[in-house]
């Protein structure tokens, strides 16, 4: 006769870890595994997942949540109803403010602010000392580099963002996918930095100014309130962009060169070092302008026109398409010059004069990476 076999009782459940000298609400849940640590302190409706680590003197707000295998360093504070996401590490003395939440496996170093309601996304990184302000995002797999990094009220950075160390995001701005901001650079209120851009180290960007995709702007370079960079477009060092100035898209500004308020330079415009757009002048498309070109305010350059080093248009002188000068010459104040015309090395466009379309002004002198127009064949 067969013997009766009672089933296998059921293996015993881990129990956490908790020391005796911590303070745990009764409505607060722990998992199985988990640790608590030395006079750490668990508020009314906390939740602490399985194998989770809440370290010594850690306190953890009504509400909160954190997530299986989740670490919260020594010293750290999570606020109420903020979440710590799966296998998410926040660092010794961090604060976590009420409401905000950190993705899974992010890691939030030592002595860093977050914010109320902020979010950080899922394996983004933080480092120590750094600052997210209330309600801003930080994507999945961004980085925030060591030191002062502050991110204002609702800013935020798309994923994959890196952000190097003492950058500073005001209130509002925006940093798109794999988009990255240099050592020391400001953004400012409600600026726009778009994916894949790079900002180099230094930059200032005033507020509600816009960097398009794929754009390059290199150290210390100054974007003026308003001011728009359009998308794969490059600026050199210390570049200045004025107050509601335009730079289309596929444009190329040279170190130290200087747009006032107002201007704008068309779609594929290449402007040298050194050079002087004034206010509300009109760079037109695929201008090309060499090192030390000068335009004064309300001056008009048209589309494929090309100017020498050096030369000058003064203010109120309109400069008409696919026009030449060659190295330093001057257009004065008010001239008008027609589509076509060549203006020779040196040669003076006098003040209100008027030179006729594919005119030739002055000698023919060649020069390296000028274009080779000869008076014989002025359309070329």
């Amino acid at each position: 006769m067969a013997r009766a076999t009672l089933p296998d009782s059921p293996a015993p459940r881990p129990k956490a870890r908790i020391d005796p000298t911590a303070e745990i609400h009764p409505t607060a849940v722990i998992g199985a595994m988990a640790e608590i640590g030395v006079r750490a302190w668990l508020g009314w409706g906390a939740k602490v997942g399985q194998g989770a680590v809440v370290g010594a003197r850690v306190r953890v707000g009504g509400g909160a949540e954190i997530h299986e295998k989740a670490e919260v360093g020594a010293c750290a504070s999570v606020g109420p109803f903020a979440n710590i996401g799966k296998k998410a590490r926040v660092g010794h003395g961090a604060q976590i403010k009420e409401g905000a939440a950190i993705g899974a496996e992010a890691r939030i170093e030592d002595s860093v602010d977050v914010g109320e309601d902020a979010r950080v996304g899922k394996g983004a990184k933080v480092e120590q000392d750094a600052s997210v302000g209330a309600l801003a995002k930080v994507g999945a797999g961004a980085r925030l580099r060591f030191g002062a990094v502050v991110l204002g009220a609702c800013a935020k950075v798309g994923e994959k963002g890196l952000i190097h160390k003492h950058a500073r995001l005001t209130a509002l701005a925006s940093v798109g996918k794999g988009a990255r901001i240099g050592t020391f650079a400001e953004i400012g209120h409600g600026s726009k930095i778009g994916d894949e851009a790079a900002l180099g180290a230094g930059v200032e960007t005033g507020p509600s100014s816009h960097v398009g995709d794929q754009t390059a702007v290199e150290n210390c370079a100054v974007l003026g309130e308003a001011a728009v960079v359009g998308e794969r477009s490059r600026l050199g060092v210390l570049a200045r962009i004025g107050y509601r100035a335009v730079v289309c898209a596929n444009s190329l500004l040279g170190s130290r060169t200087y747009v006032r308020y107002g201007a704008r330079i068309g779609v594929g415009a290449v402007i040298g070092n050194k050079c002087y757009v004034g206010e509300n002048a009109q760079v037109g498309e695929n201008v090309t302008l060499r090192d030390k070109v000068r335009l004064g305010h309300e001056t008009t350059a048209g589309d494929g026109t090309h100017l020498g080093p050096e030369t000058t248009g003064g203010p109120c002188s309109r400069v008409g398409e696919n026009v030449i000068s060659r190295h330093r010459a001057t257009i004065e104040p008010g001239a008008i010059v027609g589509d076509g015309a060549t203006i020779g090395a040196g040669e003076r466009i006098a003040r209100d004069a008027h030179v006729a379309p594919g005119a030739q002004i002055g000698g023919f002198w060649p020069v390296a990476g000028e274009p080779d127009r000869r008076p014989e064949d002025p359309g070329r």
